[in-house]
C-alpha cells in the first residue's frame, strides 16, 4: 500500500466519524467542534483559549468563533485569569448537568461506528493512533 493511500483512508474515516458525531450531537444543538471543546474542558478542567487552540490544532479565528457561539448558547463561560489579559474558559453548570447524557450518546455512536472491530482490534487501533504524530503535535 502506498503511503498516500493510508493518509487518504485515515482522512476519509475521520470525516465519516465527524459526520456521525455531528448527527449524534444535533439533537443537543451541538457540533463535533463544540463537543471537542467540551471534552477538553471536561477531561482537563478549565483552560485558556490559546491552550485549547494548540491542543485541538485549529486556527485562532476558528476557535474564537466556536467559543463565542458556545458562550452565547450558555455552554461555556469565560472568567478572569490571574493575568488580566487572560480569560479562563469553564463549562457552565447547565453543561455539566447535560454532559453525562451527551457523552452517553457519543459512546453509543462510537460503539456503532466501531462494531466491526473486536475489543483487541480497538485496543490496537487506540495504540496505533497514539503513535501517529505530526510536526505540529511534536512542537506542542
Amino acid at each position: 500500500m502506498e503511503s498516500d493511500q493510508l493518509i487518504h483512508m485515515i482522512h476519509q474515516r475521520s470525516r465519516t466519524l465527524s459526520n456521525t458525531l455531528n448527527e449524534t450531537l444535533a439533537p443537543f444543538g451541538l457540533s463535533h467542534a463544540q463537543y471537542m471543546i467540551m471534552y477538553v474542558l471536561d477531561t482537563g478542567g478549565p483552560s485558556t483559549q490559546s491552550h485549547m487552540r494548540k491542543y485541538l490544532q485549529v486556527e485562532a479565528p476558528t476557535i474564537a468563533r466556536t467559543i463565542a457561539t458556545m458562550e452565547r448558547n450558555d455552554w461555556i463561560e469565560k472568567r478572569p485569569g490571574t493575568d488580566r489579559r487572560t480569560q479562563i474558559i469553564h463549562l457552565t453548570d447547565n453543561t455539566k448537568k447535560m454532559l453525562p447524557g451527551i457523552k452517553a450518546r457519543v459512546a453509543e455512536a462510537e460503539k456503532r461506528s466501531l462494531m466491526q472491530l473486536s475489543d483487541k482490534d480497538r485496543e490496537v487501533l487506540h495504540e496505533l493512533l497514539g503513535k501517529i504524530t505530526n510536526e505540529r503535535s511534536v512542537e506542542q
